[in-house]
């Protein structure tokens, strides 16, 4: 994004934080608006050591990360916007300098720490650096007249304003936890704002500046409102002011609410089904709600999602998807597993839970006439979690081995 579009995703942000914060933090604009630019400042290699230190002379502390990381700075960062997981050492890193710094009273850097974070958001919600800018350009070509239009200059210098979003939210008792709620709030964020480039794009190719404008205030907002995540969530780490109220909301994780970091399913099938399984064949099937037999005898059908192995037919016969973990933050994984009392009656399947390289829990083989087998699981360090559902029946059933995952959760008790 633009200066001005930084500027307005912070500013956003602060006028969302309460009162207690803003009387303890002395603001003035030129301070948000040069520390909502600090990696472009600073990653800018037509500017000399004079023209930075001129802007701030101690700009090296906020804006070039310590030896081991990555890559020395923001925009030289390796790995691609979409493989969040592996940005969080860059949320640890700037977070935790900014709770040190509130902690010692110097609000300055407190404030410069925080606007690099809200850099990487308006970054992370940017609409051209949401996708592969030549795959634009294929999709939709400039018209007549424009050939000399530039898909990320000219997207990038349509600036929208920040609208009102929902109460900042509290992300985690310390950076490791706030480092991980944020690299999922920004994969679900990419996911958002990408709707809106090819709305920008064509309200830019018609002329209609004011469409244009409206369609990249969603994205500013956006990033405006993982902004002011982030800079309350600082605040009451520095403060260690936690409500009993925000420890239990944070203490139990419904995985089936996370983006996954990585997944396999049969194209067919899709992904994911939310609450239930799909009746295919035929495609588009409708979806029927989970059905797990029970041990008590009866049946139950709780939330989660259903997962269809691979037909095999380019892969494995089996589904998964891997999720991120913050180190030592949660205990334990909890859920039911089984196939789907009536779609499955002729299938079978077998479920597997993998912790980092380990595989942590393998179910016996399960048909629509078993009970529901619980899964609990010590997490120790692990730093991801897989689900696995492979084909019990060596393919002669495919279309009838409808998994579920019930209650699938991450649990700090």
């Amino acid at each position: 994004m633009n200066a001005e579009a930084h500027f307005n995703i912070y500013r956003g942000a602060w006028a969302a934080m309460p009162e207690a914060l803003r009387q303890k933090v002395p603001l003035t604009d030129l301070l948000l608006h040069r520390a909502a630019n600090y990696p472009d400042h600073f990653d800018d290699p037509t500017k000399d050591e004079a023209t930075k230190a001129a802007i701030d002379p101690d700009w090296r502390r906020f804006t070039e990360f310590p030896e081991g990381f990555d890559g020395p700075r923001l925009h030289f960062w390796p790995h691609p916007p979409d493989q969040q997981s592996r940005w969080q050492p860059i949320t640890r890193h700037w977070l935790g300098r900014a709770v040190d710094c509130f902690r010692a009273g110097d609000t300055a850097s407190f404030v410069k720490y925080l606007g690099c974070l809200s850099h990487w958001a308006g970054d992370v919600t940017q609409s051209s650096h949401l996708m592969d800018l030549e795959l634009l350009r294929e999709l939709m070509p400039p018209p007549d007249g424009r050939r000399d239009f530039h898909y990320h200059t000219d997207l990038e210098a349509v600036t929208g304003e920040c609208l009102p979003f929902p109460a900042p939210a509290f992300l985690g008792g310390d950076a490791e936890e706030c480092a991980w709620r944020v690299s999922l709030n920004h994969a679900r964020a990419m996911k958002e704002c990408r709707r809106h480039i090819i709305p920008t794009l064509r309200a830019i190719f018609l002329g209609d500046e004011i469409t244009a404008r409206a369609e990249a205030s969603r994205p500013v907002t956006r990033a405006a409102q993982l902004s002011a995540d982030l800079i309350l969530s600082a605040w009451k780490i520095a403060e260690g002011a936690f409500t009993a109220e925000e420890r239990a909301r944070l203490g139990r994780v419904d995985l089936a609410s996370l983006p996954p970091e990585a997944e396999f399913h049969d194209l067919v099938y899709g992904g994911p089904i939310a609450g239930g399984n799909r009746a295919v064949p035929p495609n588009n099937g409708p979806l029927v709600a989970a059905k797990l037999r029970e041990a008590s005898g009866g049946f139950s059908s709780p939330p989660g999602f259903g997962m269809l192995p691979h037909s095999g037919m380019s892969g494995a016969r089996s589904a998964w998807m891997r999720f991120s973990l913050p180190t030592g933050v949660f205990r334990r994984f909890t859920a039911r597993v089984g196939m789907h009392a009536e779609l499955a009656v002729a299938g079978a399947g077998i479920f597997s839970v993998i912790l980092d390289d380990r595989e942590a829990f393998r179910s016996p083989r399960l048909t629509g006439a078993d009970d529901a087998v619980p899964v609990v699981l010590d997490l120790g360090g692990a730093s991801s979690l897989t689900l696995v559902v492979e084909d019990g029946n060596e393919g002669r059933s495919f279309w009838k081995n409808h998994g579920y995952w019930a209650e699938p959760e991450l649990r700090k008790d």
